[in-house]
């Protein structure tokens, strides 16, 4: 199994200095390596057909191409699993007491949720970061989840489509808490979406 990981919003709470209000982990999911190939083949022909060279980001896009680009992906073979938390629920106070970063802790939640759904799953993230961080969330993540990971690794998106692709899903899902999906996105992609939202008290 083979998942892939990407998030919308940011991890600050400083709400009137425009951190955003929700934080939205998807992750897109595959059966295996030759699923996973057939989704990334089909999203690179596609970009080809757009004449576009850049990554599909889902925050560069304008509502035309995002429209388009929902109505294809609604028809790729792949599963999501989303999970979505208003940062407005939690305290700030939890996370300095505690000693824990707020993003790897939100990032945590989203698979613990779904754990259940990952059995010795390879998972792929986003690899902007640096490798202090990525030593010490893959530390982290690990001691969080009771499923068993089979591997977890960074790789860069510009050039990993299905990465892309939960960027997109990811930022889909944000717009709509927003009150922004015009497009109605989510409708055209709600038959691949699993939903989830963070309760009340923390899992952790």
């Amino acid at each position: 199994m083979l998942v892939f990981v990407d998030e919308s919003g940011d991890a600050g709470f400083k709400f009137e200095q425009n951190s955003s209000r929700y934080f939205v982990v998807a992750m897109v999911i595959f059966a295996n390596d030759e699923r996973a190939t057939s989704v990334a083949i089909a999203l690179a022909d596609f970009q080809k057909s757009l004449g576009q060279r850049d990554e599909f980001k889902f925050s560069k896009m304008n509502n035309s191409r995002r429209l388009n680009l929902a109505q294809f992906i609604s028809t790729l073979d792949f599963e999501a699993r989303v999970f979505t938390i208003d940062k407005t629920s939690l305290e700030l106070s939890f996370f300095s007491q505690n000693g824990i970063d707020a993003y790897q802790w939100m990032i945590a939640q989203a698979l613990l949720v779904f754990q259940n759904d990952f059995s010795k799953a390879r998972f792929r993230l986003d690899g902007t970061h640096n490798r202090q961080f990525k030593r010490l969330f893959k530390s982290y993540i690990r001691q969080t989840l009771a499923a068993e990971i089979a591997d977890l690794t960074f790789v860069d998106s510009t050039r990993t489509e299905l990465l892309q692709l939960a960027d997109f899903i990811a930022g889909a899902v944000h717009r709509q808490k927003r009150g922004e999906d015009s497009e109605k996105l989510l409708e055209i992609l709600r038959s691949k979406i699993t939903l989830k939202e963070l309760k009340k008290e923390p899992l952790l």
